[in-house]
């Protein structure tokens, strides 16, 4: 995961980059990677344009970094979600979740949302490459 600091308007921004797999295995370093760079700035830019598997856990960890943000005050965007990660996320079911966040303009999972009618495919938990 490459971390990248730069400045959007007045607001400082940090890009994290995301490579390989968000999974299990990959909690930990993902999870303190992107907490100390959503606590540096006002907006984290997650990039997942590299993402080559999810499981549910690095999906929940999405949620939990987006929630953490929005009751400190923060935002956090998505990047580079589409075609079979986009199909994964739907597949989970999280565009369907019902939560106080998903009815609203700070849930991650809007995104994901012109997915969700054309999903097919499954959620993969297996783990084939490690995280960089």
């Amino acid at each position: 995961m490459r971390h990248q600091q730069g400045r959007a308007s007045q607001n400082t921004c940090n890009t994290c980059f995301v490579k390989g797999n968000v999974t299990i295995d990959h909690f930990e370093d993902i999870r303190n990677t992107l907490v100390k760079a959503l606590l540096s700035s006002d907006l984290l830019v997650i990039d997942l344009e590299e993402v080559e598997n999810i499981d549910i856990e690095g999906i929940m960890l999405l949620c939990a970094i987006n929630r953490s943000a929005e009751l400190r005050g923060k935002r956090v965007e998505l990047t580079g979600v589409d075609g079979e990660l986009a199909s994964l996320i739907v597949s989970a079911g999280f565009p369907r979740m019902e939560c106080s966040y998903r009815m609203s303009h700070s849930c991650l999972w809007n995104v994901v949302a012109p997915y969700s009618a054309t999903s097919t495919t499954t959620l993969s938990c297996t783990v084939r490459r490690g995280f960089e």
